[in-house]
């Protein structure tokens, strides 16, 4: 699976301060970010994560996504990094202390990542391979579907479903 050639890879600034949800006494902090735009309408899914560029691989390596672009601070400490299933991307985001913190972090689940596709069985192989925590195994669903449940290295719950045909 590639990243579509017409996404474009142009990069851009983030000028120097803080982010909106950022702590108070967080540094301002100048980066540059490597990262496409998004086309409209879209949706964007964004996770926590305390190593954002372990958890990208581990999405690329585990669950089958196109690795994308990974951003880092003037330091090189990675900030965001993404992965792509098609046109649709997952980005892993290092989170403002105090404000956000990684599901790893999270006593109870507090969402869940929903992802269809033509062959579940395969990923699941793929995800039991790279060592991923399985919930659930694959299963044919009395709602009409396929589906298994895995978690991703941040404790992220991610379930992989195919629609059965009757």
């Amino acid at each position: 699976m590639d990243v579509p050639e017409s996404r474009p890879r142009r990069p851009f600034y983030r000028p120097a301060g803080r982010h909106p949800f950022a702590h108070p006494r967080a540094p301002a902090v100048r980066y540059r970010h490597h990262m496409p735009r998004n086309k409209t309408p879209s949706i964007s899914t964004f996770l926590f994560s305390d190593d954002p560029e372990a958890s990208q691989k581990f999405l690329v390596e585990a669950f089958g996504l196109a690795e994308g672009e990974l951003s880092r601070d003037d330091k090189g400490k990675a900030l965001v990094g993404r992965a792509y299933l098609g046109d649709y991307a997952v980005s892993v985001a290092r989170p403002h202390p105090g404000r956000m913190e990684a599901a790893s972090h999270a006593n109870v689940l507090h969402s869940l990542v929903m992802v269809y596709l033509d062959d579940v069985d395969s990923v699941y192989e793929k995800a039991k391979a790279a060592d991923a925590k399985i919930e659930y195994e694959p299963t044919d669903m009395p709602y009409g579907q396929r589906e298994f449940g895995a978690r991703d290295a941040d404790g992220n719950l991610w379930c992989f479903a195919k629609e059965l045909t009757a």
